[in-house]
């Protein structure tokens, strides 16, 4: 057993990143850990931050931004992050506990395999690259292309505020950056946990059906090993059952904020305003409809790989039931099984967007014709 991979798993890094954004999330809730009081006194201080300049962003888009497609845009992207961030903390119990479950159980049935995604560690670095070079955008836009017009266009309530209109307006355009900035943080690593999650439970289901399938070949099964195969798989189906319960309110969000991304991209291309012809907003669009495209993909495939390892695990069964046949098994061991492949036919293992989706390859199609239609629909409005 490689002790290393167990150890440096990808869920203790993806935790250190969401408590270092304010996302209150563990590993070994199991084993009594908790955070530190530095690290509580952290997680409250940025969400002091986070709700402080949410407050101000929402006051102010309306003012800066004059296009409706675009600011309703930029509204919805700072709405799902703060959607996102409330549900991980109105779940984080049970995504914790979750986690702790397909980490133990990962070390049973794939104890030689690394637990989440092993290039995690290059997702997080992508991850922060992608979001300095958004920072650095939104920077430029607002404090030096937009600065005069935004500047201007800006309203204070009160004239002392007034009188400091500069300033101000540089707090505004801090708090708007930084909101976006914490949207898209929150959104991605939110994301490369899911992906590591669904990872762990495609790995967890394919090894459960390849012991499965090792065991009926060498005919090495009785009716004890049957009964141990049934309450195994149903500790899977309850693992994937209280991911799913855990996380489908984010996995929704998610999809939300990856169409956000593309009408962002649409809204902009097709904005009749100077400010949004300039090359370096042009280069923007076009990064970020390939970058939304990416991260969807990425979603998507790895949630499917739970859904499609179970189609497997299905016809691995019918795969059994038709050797069993060949052995000489009493009548006991049959009713024992029968009640196995009931089970696992029964039985949908798949993770779900808010439990009115199912996250699977056919998304693509369906967001694919959601976009056509809001484009051409946003095109001829422009007419």
């Amino acid at each position: 057993m490689n002790l290393k991979v167990i150890q440096e798993n990808a869920f203790d890094k993806i935790c250190k990143v969401a408590v270092f954004i304010g996302l209150p999330l563990s590993v070994h809730v199991g084993n009594g850990q908790s955070f530190r009081r530095s690290q509580k006194l952290w997680m409250v201080f940025i969400t002091v931050i986070k709700c402080f300049a949410f407050g101000i962003s929402v006051n102010f888009i309306f003012v800066i931004v004059s296009s409706s497609t675009v600011r309703l845009t930029f509204y919805g992207c700072i709405f799902v992050g703060c959607g996102i961030n409330g549900f991980v903390i109105a779940k984080r119990k049970k995504i914790s506990m979750s986690l702790d479950n397909i980490h133990m159980l990962s070390r049973i049935l794939s104890p030689n395999k690394p637990i989440g995604n092993k290039f995690v560690k290059y997702q997080i670095i992508f991850h922060f690259i992608a979001l300095a070079f958004f920072c650095v955008f939104m920077t430029v836009f607002f404090f030096y292309q937009e600065w005069q017009r935004s500047s201007a266009a800006l309203r204070l309530p009160c004239m002392i505020l007034s009188a400091y209109h500069d300033v101000c307006a540089s707090l505004v355009f801090c708090c708007i950056i930084f909101s976006f900035c914490v949207s898209a943080n929150i959104s991605g690593t939110v994301l490369i946990l899911c992906d590591s999650i669904f990872t762990v439970l495609s790995a967890i289901i394919e090894a459960y059906g390849k012991r499965l399938k090792k065991s009926f070949r060498s005919g090495n099964f009785s009716k004890e090993s049957l009964i141990a195969d049934i309450k195994m798989f149903n500790i899977i189906a309850k693992q994937v059952e209280l991911v799913d319960e855990a996380l489908s309110a984010c996995i929704f969000l998610l999809y939300g904020m990856f169409i956000i991304m593309f009408y962002i991209s649409v809204s902009i291309g097709l904005s009749k305003e100077d400010s949004f012809k300039t090359n370096m907003v042009t280069a923007y669009m076009v990064w970020n409809l390939v970058f939304a495209v990416f991260l969807f993909s990425r979603l998507t495939l790895s949630g499917s790989r739970v859904g499609k390892e179970s189609i497997k695990l299905k016809n691995i069964c019918m795969d059994c039931s038709k050797r069993i046949v060949s052995f000489s098994t009493d009548e006991s061991v049959l009713r024992t099984f029968s009640l196995l492949l009931g089970g696992i036919k029964d039985t949908n293992l798949k993770v779900t967007g808010g439990g009115m989706f199912a996250v699977e390859k056919s998304l693509f199609l369906t967001v694919t014709g959601t976009m056509v239609t809001y484009g051409v629909v946003l095109f001829q409005m422009k007419e």
